[in-house]
């Protein structure tokens, strides 16, 4: 009897199930709280060059003599009728004539409508070091792009629950870290692990997923990770619109990662079917006979000594290129996650330059995204799935 018979037997959507799946997605909302938090740490803020000397200046204009002095040293223009300073520039001097000149300034004031602190207006990262800000979202999403290659190789040699652990260990203490820094390339490469981290912990989660649940409810649980992951994100528009400094943020949403490799140490089982694979009958045995108590089925002793022989062989993974069927489900794969990942991160960072009220945005904008998911299923099992599909 093979693996996928004996899930199905002994319960493939059981209490078990639904207990380990709940647990083990706990880790997905940490994933979604880290990179939505990118948002708000490194945000495009309005600003423009602080007046010289005036220690109490602020963004938003207290009084017609602060406005003066902000008329007097900061070179203005028109935008659609509204009067816009300059961010990078200030007046140097006033010649005989009249002429002003003006040079970069050094130090700004930020609009803290939105956010009161955060890593753009604590290091100054705006005019010419605007650019860096940019980068610290281009290292976190190369470390996710590492962590997705990578993290899924390690979880097949040293065990799903391994890589899981260690994840989350290193996005909680690297989050954590994030706070206590104030260089910028520090920053980076802390963001770079955090998220190494993130992925780290959700890539073994949807496929330890999936190895203990029955072949019909592996659609429900992907399912449900996507939208978990959602929530995530919805929980940092909460927390970030309650708490508006983005150190105390990045220390909220990184300690629990901790407290959860502690609880998956003590608490989560290793996946059976990749027990299996590594020639562990016995341990496979105990976690299967596990879940049948916990969903009130039985295992007979022979199934349990029958199980081992299922087919094990491995295949190259270019062997994928030279089946065309496999090859065609495999390109179109790739692009679907192409566009989708462009959409749906292009849409995530640039949230906060849609009109209206940033933290409502991002709110509603992933409350529509934790519902996506759950109107696919009835499609997906139509008799017209493979049409959409292919």
């Amino acid at each position: 009897m093979d693996y996928e018979e004996v899930i199905g037997t002994i319960g493939g959507c059981g209490l078990y199930q639904k207990l380990m799946l709940a647990f083990l997605f706990s880790s997905t909302i940490m994933d979604g709280l880290q990179i939505g938090s990118m948002v708000f740490m490194v945000p495009d803020l309005d600003y423009r060059c602080a007046v010289p000397g005036y220690n109490n200046d602020t963004y938003k204009i207290q009084s017609e003599i602060h406005e003066e002095l902000i008329n007097e040293y900061i070179p203005k223009s028109e935008d659609e009728g509204e009067v816009v300073y300059d961010k990078c520039l200030i007046y140097s001097s006033t010649t005989e004539n009249g002429n002003r000149t003006t040079q970069k300034c050094s130090s700004w004031v930020y609009d803290k409508t939105n956010t009161h602190t955060s890593i753009t207006s604590e290091l100054n990262l705006v005019c010419d070091d605007a650019i860096l800000a940019k980068h610290a979202f281009t290292f976190f999403f190369l470390g996710y792009l590492f962590a997705m290659v990578v993290c899924g190789i390690l979880s097949d040699r040293f065990g799903r629950k391994k890589v899981i652990i260690v994840s989350l260990f290193l996005q909680g203490s690297t989050g954590i870290a994030t706070a206590f820094i104030s260089n910028i390339y520090a920053i980076y490469v802390l963001r770079f692990l955090t998220a190494i981290g993130g992925a780290g912990s959700f890539v073994p989660s949807v496929v330890f997923a999936s190895e203990v649940s029955s072949v019909d409810s592996r659609m429900k649980s992907s399912i449900v990770i996507q939208v978990v992951f959602a929530v995530g994100l919805m929980i940092t528009s909460l927390l970030t619109y309650f708490v508006r400094t983005w150190k105390p943020v990045v220390i909220i949403i990184s300690v629990p990662s901790l407290v959860l490799g502690v609880a998956y140490v003590c608490f989560l089982d290793e996946s059976p079917r990749w027990l299996l694979n590594k020639k562990r009958t016995k341990d496979a045995n105990l976690i299967l006979s596990n879940i049948a108590k916990l969903n009130k089925t039985v295992l007979p002793q022979t199934e349990i000594v029958n199980i081992s022989s299922s087919n094990n062989k491995k295949v190259e993974i270019w062997k994928m290129f030279t089946i065309p069927q496999l090859l065609k489900r495999t390109l179109i794969f790739i692009l679907n996650w192409v566009i989708v990942s462009l959409v749906y991160y292009g849409l995530t960072l640039n949230v906060g330059k849609l009109y209206g009220n940033l933290y409502m945005n991002f709110f509603f904008d992933f409350g529509c995204r934790a519902s996506g998911p759950c109107s696919v299923h009835p499609s997906v099992k139509s008799c017209w799935k493979k049409k959409f599909a292919y």
